[in-house]
């Protein structure tokens, strides 16, 4: 607490301004702000004396950082600091979800939420912070984004339109003297008032600046309360102040912190013990000894360093080549721990380019998971693992998910070349339906019907991947606007028994339908669809489908007031299922069906929940022409 209250002298001005934002929360009056400035100019002490305000008056505060290591994860800095848990990352992680929340706590009472080093958090991070701010004027909210200058990023420059912003300027002369003063237990004299001023108004570098001085007995205070700069070795730069005061930790702390800053600015403790192979009884003597020194600081969601520059301080100490080996290390570490998905990759993204065996088997186990929720992230680590050697037993799989994970970045030149590559390994149903899908996309599913005439030739086909693969064709034909075959091949899947290749295949007997304009015929089809496809995980994705092209359906139907509740109950599902290409429709559904009842407000409502590259086409049309 002393150091926040340090760091704030000199800062009355901003404080009021953000204290009248409390005060204005307090009447029911949200607001959106962004407060910047350059690292270590008293940001984030500004911003948590006003969190501290809010709890005193019984505002919940939730906050959250962006993290260097976690750029390629989406989501992550509003997922901790709402408290949104999850075994699995992608499981329920969908901007819906997490706007979802911040309005439940809000009907409870005024939130405040802050997003601290927004320049680390990810695009979608970013892009749910923005549709917050949006919401502002009808919530008892006080969203709040801390950044530096840098890195200049386009989405980070459109956030600062339409917001208040709060620049952190470099404190004024009496304010560094004061704070000097305080430091150093008396008033500054010539030299060591020379020497603050060349810190450029920092509060942090003057902290640690004189600190370091005061614990190398570098300052003397005389009988009239001057204190005087004696002749020593001074820090030449911040980085060497904070280096000062690590420098009088343990060896045992100072390893454990090095550890530490590989895991990034915070971590969980459990993670800490993984990754030096310690008990956590075992650490903590260490955690309280850096604690006490004002190195790490206690945080709900485990410890964190005091300042991101701390923690580069430490980090930087590591070689790079041994940092990157040991980003290697602590990834098995978190994976053979059973630390989440998200957690392990953050290390792998930070390693070095040797691809152990392990990765392999790990993302041939947990691929999936991680292209559904971070496909950036995905596409680097399967592009290092792809190429390796020891690869080559399970290729195919992993290029199945290099290429899902390309096609759902929209990718999709590169994604059909992966599965390409995949299919010499063998036939991977996984593939073909990526390949059908990106061609599709460029109206070449001609070609698709070309592949799966030979992969259906093939020797080791079981009827299962017969079943699939004829139901893959069906689609293709449907593409290709011959009904007539679309409904043979599906009628000749569904025959082979088959559960998840019976559930598509009814599926394509819907599409037929509504496309022939038989809106009656498709109904019990649905119904017939959902039924087989029930109660099994692998077609959670397709019953998605099912249901918002029912909605559809009963909309053609002129049963307008079933399809709006059909659309809102599947957009829930997929919003609680973390399935964001059907959350998407299923949003653009409800909102063309809310449009075409009349329901105007309630359309433009739903609409603007929707990131705008996942609205559907026609919808986006509408809201480009009808937007006042």
């Amino acid at each position: 607490m002393r150091a926040v209250t340090l760091r704030l002298v000199g800062r009355e001005r901003e404080l009021a301004r953000l204290l009248t934002r409390v005060d204005d929360l307090a009447e029911g009056r949200g607001a959106a702000l962004v407060v910047e400035g350059e690292p270590g100019i008293g940001k984030t002490a500004l911003v948590r004396a006003v969190c501290e305000a809010a709890a005193a008056r019984g505002f919940r505060v939730c906050k959250g950082a962006g993290d260097e290591l976690g750029r390629s994860l989406p989501l992550l800095p509003l997922l901790d600091a709402l408290s949104t848990a999850r075994s699995d990352p992608g499981a329920n992680a969908t901007a819906e979800r997490l706007l979802a929340r911040v309005d439940d706590l809000c009907a409870i009472g005024p939130v405040v939420l802050v997003v601290d080093d927004l320049h680390w958090a990810d695009a979608a991070s970013v892009a749910v912070w923005k549709r917050l701010a949006r919401l502002v004027p009808q919530l008892p909210l006080l969203l709040i984004g801390i950044l530096r200058p840098l890195p200049r990023r386009d989405d980070l420059s459109a956030l600062r339109h339409g917001v208040e912003r709060l620049t952190v300027p470099e404190l004024p002369d009496a304010a560094v003297s004061e704070l000097v003063g305080v430091l150093a237990g008396g008033t500054p004299d010539e030299a060591l008032a020379t020497l603050a001023a060349d810190a450029g108004g920092n509060p942090l570098y003057l902290v640690e600046l004189v600190e370091a001085l005061v614990r190398g007995n570098a300052i003397e205070v005389d009988a009239t309360g001057t204190a005087r700069l004696t002749e020593t070795d001074l820090p030449a730069s911040l980085s060497a102040a904070i280096a000062d005061r690590i420098g009088f930790l343990s060896d045992d702390v100072r390893r454990v912190l090095v550890a530490a800053a590989l895991l990034g600015v915070g971590f969980p403790v459990a993670d800490l013990a993984a990754v030096l192979g310690r008990r956590v009884v075992d650490l903590l003597p260490a955690l309280q000894d850096a604690t006490v020194a004002g190195v790490l600081e206690d945080r709900p969601a485990g410890l964190c360093f005091r300042h991101p520059l701390v923690r580069a301080a430490l980090y930087d100490e590591v070689p790079e080549s041994a940092r990157s080996a040991w980003h290697g290390e602590a990834a098995r570490a978190l994976a053979e721990s059973g630390a989440g998905v998200d957690r392990v990759t953050r290390q792998l993204l930070a390693a070095d380019d040797h691809v152990p065996d392990w990765v392999g088997r790990w993302l041939d186990e947990h691929g999936a998971t991680l292209v559904a929720h971070a496909p950036e992230a995905a596409v680097d680590l399967l592009g290092r693992v792809v190429v390796t050697p020891n690869a080559t037993a399970r290729r195919g799989v992993l290029l199945a998910h290099l290429a899902e994970a390309r096609f759902r970045l929209g990718d999709h030149h590169g994604a059909e070349a992966v599965a390409l590559a995949g299919l010499e390994h063998g036939t991977l149903v996984d593939l073909h339906w990526t390949l059908a899908q990106c061609r599709a996309m460029t109206g070449r599913s001609a070609e698709t019907l070309a592949d799966l005439d030979r992969a259906l030739t093939g020797p080791d086909l079981t009827e299962g991947d017969r079943a699939r693969l004829l139901v893959l064709a069906a689609r293709a034909h449907w593409h290709e606007g011959d009904l007539d075959a679309a409904a043979r091949l599906a009628d000749t899947a569904q025959e082979i028994g088959d559960r998840w290749a019976t559930s598509w295949a009814l599926h394509v007997r819907t599409i037929v339908a509504m496309a022939r304009g038989r809106m009656a015929e498709a109904l019990p089809l649905f119904d017939r669809a959902l039924a087989v496809a029930m109660g099994d995980p692998a077609t959670a994705d397709l019953r998605l489908l099912l249901q918002i092209n029912q909605a559809v359906t009963l909309g053609e139907l002129d049963r307008g007031e079933e399809a709006i509740a059909s659309a809102s109950v599947v957009r829930h599902a997929a919003d609680q299922v973390g399935n964001i290409v059907r959350l998407a429709q299923a949003q653009s559904a409800l909102g063309q069906l809310l449009l075409d009842a009349g329901r105007w407000d309630e359309a433009l409502v739903d609409v603007d929940l929707l990131a705008d590259d996942l609205k559907h086409p026609m919808v986006s049309r509408w809201i480009t022409a009808w937007r006042p």
